[in-house]
């Protein structure tokens, strides 16, 4: 197992010699995986609301496109982010400026 170590300041390590039975290196531990747990789930909350927006972006942008093509667009949308295609009939039909040829790349 890999050992990490923490620096702390010398009046909370006299606070911590007063606990002698605490195992501190198991708080330390415990917290770091609640934390990363924290920070997991908010990872998998976050990309739920972005699936959602792009539910919801795909919907008004499938006009006349296929599901494939409108999910890059809504994607490239939600990202700010442009869209490189050699695609250009996506290009014309789309009529979006994010939407560029690969030549432009």
């Amino acid at each position: 197992m890999p050992v990490i170590s923490a620096r702390v300041d010398d009046e909370l390590k006299k606070k911590m010699d007063k606990y002698k039975y605490i195992n501190w290196s198991e708080i330390i531990r415990t917290e770091i995986v609640k934390i990363i747990g924290r920070l997991e789930g908010r990872n998998i909350a976050e990309a739920l609301l972005i699936n959602e927006r792009l539910r919801r972006r795909l919907t008004t942008r499938l006009e006349g496109k296929k599901i494939y093509d409108a999910s890059y667009i809504a994607l490239a949308e939600e990202l700010k982010a442009k869209l490189y295609t050699a695609d250009e009939k996506l290009i014309r039909k789309a009529n979006i400026d994010f939407v560029k040829h690969i030549s432009e790349f």
